[in-house]
C-alpha cells in the first residue's frame, strides 16, 4: 500500500523514484524524499546533505521558517539535514505544496548560509582523478564517486551478514547458558535461579563473537533470546520436576504445594539480572 503511494506521489510532483526513494533538485539542493516508517501514508521526511552541521539557532529559525520538525545528523563525511513534511490528502494541492515547501526550506537554508555538499560523500574527493555523480545511496541523494558507493555497498552488506550471525550467536549463546542449570537440577534435584542469570550472559557473550555493532538492539537481541530460552527453560525443569514426583506437567503445576509460582518468579528476576549485566557490558563497550 505504501509502496503504491510513493509511486503516485512521485508522478504527481514530477520527480524520479529508486527503491521508494523519491528524489531530484529543487533552488540548487539535490533532496531525497523517503515515507516515514510507523507514520500514516501523507508523512515525508526530505532529506539534504548540507556543508556544515547547523547550531541550535540555525536549526530554531529552519524550524519557524517551515512549523516542521527539522533534525541535524552526522553522515559520513557530510551533515545531515532532515525535515518532516505532511502532505494534504488531495492530490491536486500536492505539488503545489511540496513546492512551497521546498522554496522555504531552502531559503531558510541559504538565510543561515548553509549549502549543499558538493563533494564525494565517502571520501571528501580523495580520488580527484575520479568523475563523481549523483546517485541514491541508503534512501539519500547524494554526490559519490562509483567506486566508493561500491565500498559502502560492500560494507553494508558484511554489517548485514555479521548482524545475522550475531542474532544467531545470541539465540544459541541463551541455550549454552541455560545448560549449568539444567545440570544442577538433574544432579542435585535443586532448581538453582540464580543460574539463569548465565543466559543472557552467554547470549551477549554469543552475539557479540558475530562482530555486529553493539548497538541498541544488541541489548534487545540479548533480552528476546533470553526470554525465550528462559520460557522453554522454566517449562523443561518443571517437567523434570513433575517426572521425578510421578505427576504429569499439568498436575504439577497446578498443585499449589509444588509453589511452581517461586520457581517462575526466580527465572524472571535472575533472567532481568542477566539482561540488565550484558547491559552493562554493551554501554560499557559503546563508551570506550
Amino acid at each position: 500500500m505504501k509502496e503504491k503511494h510513493v509511486l503516485e506521489l512521485a508522478n504527481i510532483l514530477g520527480y524520479k523514484i529508486e527503491k521508494k526513494t523519491i528524489y531530484g533538485v529543487s533552488n540548487g539542493y539535490h533532496f531525497s524524499l523517503n515515507p516515514l516508517p510507523n507514520k500514516n501514508i501523507l508523512t515525508y521526511q526530505v532529506s539534504i546533505l548540507v556543508n556544515k552541521v547547523m547550531t541550535l539557532d540555525n536549526i530554531k529559525n529552519i524550524r519557524k521558517e517551515l512549523q516542521s520538525v527539522v533534525s541535524m545528523n552526522e553522515e559520513h563525511n557530510a551533515f545531515l539535514l532532515q525535515a518532516r513534511i505532511n502532505f494534504p490528502k488531495e492530490n491536486e494541492n500536492k505539488k503545489n505544496f511540496f513546492v512551497g515547501f521546498m522554496n522555504s526550506l531552502t531559503k531558510a537554508l541559504q538565510k543561515e548560509d548553509i549549502y549543499e555538499y558538493n563533494r564525494c560523500l565517502f571520501c571528501n574527493d580523495d580520488k580527484r582523478s575520479q568523475e563523481k555523480d549523483w546517485m541514491v545511496i541508503n534512501k539519500l541523494y547524494t554526490l559519490s564517486h562509483k567506486s566508493c558507493a561500491k565500498e559502502d555497498l560492500s560494507i553494508e552488506e558484511d554489517k548485514s551478514n555479521r548482524l545475522k550471525i550475531s542474532l544467531l550467536g545470541g539465540i544459541i549463546g541463551a541455550f549454552i547458558g541455560f545448560i549449568p542449570a539444567l545440570l544442577a537440577l538433574i544432579f542435585t534435584d535443586y532448581f538453582i535461579g540464580v543460574l539463569y542469570a548465565l543466559s543472557p550472559i552467554c547470549a551477549y557473550l554469543g552475539y557479540k563473537l558475530g562482530k555486529a555493532p553493539l548497538k541498541w538492539y544488541a541489548t534487545l537481541c540479548v533480552a528476546i533470546s533470553s526470554f525465550l530460552v528462559t520460557c522453554i527453560a522454566t517449562i523443561c525443569f518443571l517437567a523434570i520436576l513433575a517426572n521425578i514426583d510421578g505427576e504429569s506437567l499439568i498436575s504439577y503445576v497446578s498443585n499449589p504445594d509444588n509453589k511452581c509460582y517461586n520457581i517462575l518468579l526466580q527465572s524472571i528476576l535472575f533472567d532481568v539480572i542477566g539482561i540488565l549485566i550484558s547491559w552493562g557490558f554493551i554501554t560499557r563497550t559503546n563508551y570506550h
